[in-house]
């Protein structure tokens, strides 16, 4: 909902990555083995795209998702 607080909790196994939310312009590196921690106030309603912004290997097109803010 909007006005409520967004808190994604990212991982890596492999490789870098990196994890960007379009619409809020929000973006973290997440380093192989440890817990990336984006956190922001959803101040805008709206769908928004997520997706992997650091090229990881032949996966890395289909690495998306989508924020609803209602």
């Amino acid at each position: 909902q909007q006005g409520e607080t967004v808190r994604f909790r990212v991982t890596s196994a492999d490789v870098e990555h990196g994890f960007f939310v379009s619409g809020y312009n929000k973006e973290m590196s997440i380093m192989p083995g440890t817990v990336g921690v984006l956190e922001f106030v959803a101040d805008k309603k709206g769908t928004f795209d997520v997706f992997c912004s650091v090229f990881c290997g032949s996966g890395h097109g289909s690495m998306k998702a989508t924020l609803v803010v209602e």
